[in-house]
């Protein structure tokens, strides 16, 4: 009996996985194909939990008539596929086995976990895109003693990355993964942001840090349609931009490993701490809603659309205390976002600089000046 393997995080399981085991079964002759979700990989960090994933898994499977084992999920510590394969050769000594991977794999498998035995184990299928050119792939794997066949496989462009982004922003998976695995990813709130975020926000800062962020979330929100931003992060970046607020500078340092060189400028930490604290606590992994949150005290050389809209709506808002120029830049931040950015760096270098503070750096390369005087 040939069994295929098919590893990985799965997280969560999609089209393409389907897709491939089909592929791999009709192209291969294999008996059925078994989904192996890992437990706690050496070099990745999954989202969902490992019971949660599996779960995923088995209703992805069931329909389409292939296996799946918790052999992994199960096991304590971190998963290596020699100790796998160990066990499912102790199950079924009779059963050849065939670990399907991709091109990119196959050259890292010499740095798997007790390689040479590894080889004796399973032969390997390896997964090459239409028209992939395997000439180099195939010497390789000869030039290692690995056992191989290679396949082609034209499997929709779906990446697991993509669908837990979607969900965070709030854009449809249909077609992207099962059915019964789609609504479980919804009813179940897997990569989404805490649902009781704004509760915890409530609780963790003070009445008037609260309402400043209420002010930057309806800012943000209202001017992102204006320059073609998804509100959806924008109301993240906005509400979980000042999450921070609520620890003292000390933690912030300790959460952040920050050098002594950050004693210069501490009111700008806790954007950093926040976004630690927004991807850790508030379950809020999207780069481009991280980036936004990270900047929203000194700019950058380098802003996004999202990076500029929460740098200038936390400037903005409608309970900022008035100061010279607020009106004027609210003008301009509804028919300007990046000319209103640089208004609100400006800003911050002369306030900053009135008042004995240094000035952080990503805030100096933003404006383009070199070095503060008298540095």
């Amino acid at each position: 009996m040939a069994i295929g393997i098919l590893g990985g995080t799965f997280d969560p399981v999609h089209n393409a996985h389907l897709a491939v085991a089909q592929l791999a079964q009709r192209q291969l002759g294999l008996d059925s194909v078994l989904f192996l979700p890992v437990g706690n990989p050496p070099h990745k960090r999954a989202r969902a939990s490992r019971w949660a994933r599996m779960e995923m898994v088995r209703l992805a499977v069931a329909p389409a008539g292939f296996l799946c084992s918790d052999l992994e999920i199960a096991r304590p510590g971190t998963t290596y596929t020699v100790e796998t394969l160990r066990a499912l050769r102790e199950r079924d000594a009779r059963a050849e086995f065939v670990y399907i991977i991709g091109t990119d794999t196959l050259y890292q498998l010499p740095l798997w976990r007790n390689f040479e035995e590894v080889k004796t184990l399973t032969r390997f299928a390896v997964v090459r895109r239409v028209g992939e050119d395997v000439a180099h792939a195939r010497a390789f794997a000869a030039s290692r003693g690995v056992r191989a066949d290679f396949i082609e496989i034209d499997a929709p462009p779906i990446s697991s990355t993509d669908v837990r982004l979607r969900v965070q922003r709030a854009q449809s998976i249909s077609g992207l993964l099962p059915d019964n695995v789609r609504m479980y990813i919804y009813e179940t709130g897997q990569y989404a942001p805490a649902a009781d975020m704004m509760e915890r926000l409530q609780g963790a800062l003070p009445a008037r840090r609260m309402e400043h962020t209420l002010g930057v979330i309806d800012t943000a929100v209202s001017l992102a349609p204006r320059y073609g931003l998804r509100e959806r992060q924008a109301y993240l970046a906005a509400a979980l931009h000042d999450c921070a607020k609520g620890m003292n500078i000390d933690q912030m340092f300790s959460l952040t490993g920050a050098g002594p060189e950050w004693r210069q400028y501490p009111q700008t930490l806790h954007a950093w701490a926040g976004e630690i604290l927004a991807e850790s606590e508030y379950n809020v992994f999207d780069p481009e809603v991280l980036s936004a949150i990270r900047k929203h005290t000194t700019a950058s050389s380098e802003m996004s659309a999202l990076d500029m809209l929460i740098y200038v709506a936390d400037a903005i808002e409608p309970g900022r205390k008035a100061y010279p120029g607020l009106h004027a830049l609210r003008m301009l931040a509804a028919r300007d976002l990046a000319a209103a950015a640089r208004q609100c760096a400006e800003s911050s270098y002369q306030y900053n600089k009135s008042a004995g503070r240094a000035v952080h750096p990503d805030t100096l390369k933003f404006l383009g000046i070199e070095k503060e005087e008298g540095a």
